[in-house]
């Protein structure tokens, strides 16, 4: 049981991040005439995997928090930490785009069309409650999203049913596991648009990540041997692709839920490589700035997409080369990063408000 932060976790969101943040910078370079690394290696199938750790890393959240916090505690922090930070980077961003907006350009800023008289406030109402964009990319409803998680949603839908699944796993954790399996399998449906962005179907993700906490002391036994194993893993979905004459990324990160046999396997050599990592971490006096920027994740993973389509909207990326594309990814990094550290202060102010008061009203 894991009751004190975990390092290895911190470490895990940021790559997640940097996962993520790079496969959609990379969807810029679509159309490039000038490189084609990164659409033939960046796009889908590392964001895909950073997608997937970070349901495991909210699954594992979960788990902890529903140790820690009785279960109307439970829900009060988590509602206050997915929709507060939401919230603060939507109108943020939405207002600072508006002045930018002066200069620059910025594709369907909700906010400016609402000033605009083109959106009623009415229709801001899914964006208060986190729901934006999953409802547009899982229903088809039209939202007034701004960040473009689809995420968030999900995550908000595995969190009101997290603590039946913490249950069931301490009663059954193999079978609550085959059991969410299943579910993301018959849940599949090939002929939506966005079928794997269904909570229904992710909630292997995340019931993967409430597993990992709860034997944690067995895979910090036996993390040597399942490395190997996810090596083996990965090893046979690279040679199948190649006798398939399929990309890799199409074959280890498929948008299907066996994408989760090549996550867990990447978790493995992850957890299995973390004492090494934490050795140079230690050596290089880096734990205060990794546990720093992972306290931010949720806010960069909601920055980066305004950040890198208001560059793309000014910036005409096809035209980069090598050097200015990379050039241009740093600044992304720079700028989320400044941006999330700003925000950060004042979304802990309100969180730390917001559950006071409603622990209060209990």
């Amino acid at each position: 049981m894991l009751l004190t932060r975990n390092n290895f976790l911190d470490f895990l969101r940021l790559t997640a991040v940097l996962l993520v943040i790079t496969s959609h910078y990379a969807y810029m370079f679509d159309a490039s005439i000038l490189i084609a690394f990164p659409r033939e290696y960046l796009t889908g199938g590392i964001g895909r995997l950073g997608v997937s750790l970070f349901f495991m890393i909210s699954g594992a959240l979960a788990y902890v928090s529903l140790t820690r916090y009785s279960l109307s505690e439970y829900y009060v922090r988590r509602t206050c930490s997915v929709l507060i930070p939401y919230n603060v980077v939507y109108f943020t961003a939405g207002l600072a785009l508006i002045v930018l907006g002066l200069y620059f350009r910025y594709p369907g800023n909700p906010l400016e069309q609402l000033m605009n008289g083109e959106r009623s406030v009415i229709s801001l109402l899914p964006s208060i409650a986190g729901i934006d964009h999953y409802l547009h990319g899982v229903w088809g409803v039209e939202t007034a999203y701004l960040t473009g998680e689809w995420f968030v949603g999900c995550i908000i839908l595995h969190y009101a049913i997290a603590p039946l699944v913490f249950r069931a796993i301490q009663l059954e954790p193999f079978l609550t596991m085959m059991t969410a399996l299943v579910i993301s399998i018959l849940c599949y449906d090939s002929t939506v648009v966005n079928p794997y962005w269904s909570a229904k179907v992710r909630i292997s993700d995340f019931a993967s990540g409430m597993l990992f906490i709860h034997f944690l002391p067995w895979f910090l036994k036996w993390r040597g041997l399942l490395a190997v194993t996810g090596i083996a893993v990965i090893l046979t979905g690279c040679i199948m692709a190649g006798l398939s004459q399929k990309s890799i990324r199409h074959v280890l990160f498929p948008l299907a839920p066996r994408s989760l046999i090549f996550s867990v396997s990447f978790l493995f050599i992850l957890h299995a490589c973390y004492p090494v990592i934490n050795f140079f971490f230690t050596r290089l006096r880096l734990h205060n700035i990794v546990s720093e920027l992972a306290s931010r994740a949720y806010i960069i993973m909601l920055l980066q997409h305004v950040v890198i389509i208001f560059i793309s909207a000014n910036v005409n990326m096809p035209q980069l080369n090598s050097g200015l594309a990379v050039l241009f990814y740093v600044l992304v990094l720079i700028t989320t990063e400044r941006i999330s550290a700003a925000l950060k202060t004042a979304v802990k102010v309100a969180e730390i408000l917001t559950v006071k008061c409603m622990l209060k009203k209990m």
